[in-house]
């Protein structure tokens, strides 16, 4: 499916939206999302993002975030609806694990999903209602290794799927922390960047830093709080 076409419709985020369940009754939601366009579109903004994980409270969240950079405490690490996402689960007692994979040096997208897909079938076993959040291009590919192990992909009615992102109880904050580990992300990325002899990958970082300085600028105009 073609995204540019996608994000002219304002149901975009039903498209992209699964229900899986297995035969021990794990339920697992999988959500493609936009990163750094859900700052521009209302239709599918952070907004919905917090009401979904309010409104279906998982008892775990997976985040397309490095699982390494969140154990060191990086919570900034990943597109920016990700550390969001992460900030909020956790403001509301929800366990936040990550699941990318990926590195500098570029790496086949095949191996990529992959060793994304082992990440997130190593984390649900012991979960009763498991969300996960990943770029709209990888939903296709997570479909069928959750289906390849034992996940079946259920009826999914477009009235759920709404009841799931209705934000009209929810009065739009950032989580706690968020400026603090946006901020720590930039910190991260800028130090890498003096040193960073790669041109592209050091074209990559600049542009990591001037949408989290955005970022920040938005934060602050919104503020921070508890849901």
């Amino acid at each position: 499916m073609f995204l540019g076409t996608n994000l002219l419709l304002p149901h975009v985020k039903e498209l992209a939206f699964h229900r899986l369940i297995n035969n021990q009754g794990q339920t697992i939601y999988l959500l493609g999302t936009l990163h750094k366009t859900h700052l521009n579109f209302q239709w599918y903004s952070l907004k919905h993002i917090q009401a979904l994980i309010k409104n279906l409270n998982p008892d775990l969240l997976l985040v397309e975030s490095k699982p390494e950079e969140l154990a060191r405490g990086n919570w900034g690490d990943g597109p920016t609806e990700m550390p969001f996402a992460s900030l909020t689960a956790q403001s509301l007692g929800i366990e936040v694990q990550g699941m990318d994979w990926w590195t500098k040096e570029g790496n086949d997208s095949e191996e990529r999903e992959e060793k994304m897909a082992k990440n997130i079938l190593a984390a649900v076993p012991g979960h009763r209602v498991v969300l996960i959040l990943t770029g709209w291009s990888h939903v296709k590919g997570f479909l069928q290794y959750l289906e390849k192990a034992g996940y079946t992909v259920t009826k999914f009615p477009s009235a759920e799927k709404e009841k799931l992102f209705d934000t009209s109880n929810i009065k739009f904050v950032f989580p706690p922390g968020m400026a603090y580990y946006i901020q720590k992300r930039i910190d991260i990325d800028s130090a890498a960047l003096r040193s960073e002899k790669d041109k592209k990958w050091a074209s990559t970082l600049e542009s990591g830093i001037q949408l989290r300085q955005r970022l920040i600028q938005i934060i602050e105009q919104v503020g921070e709080g508890s849901l």
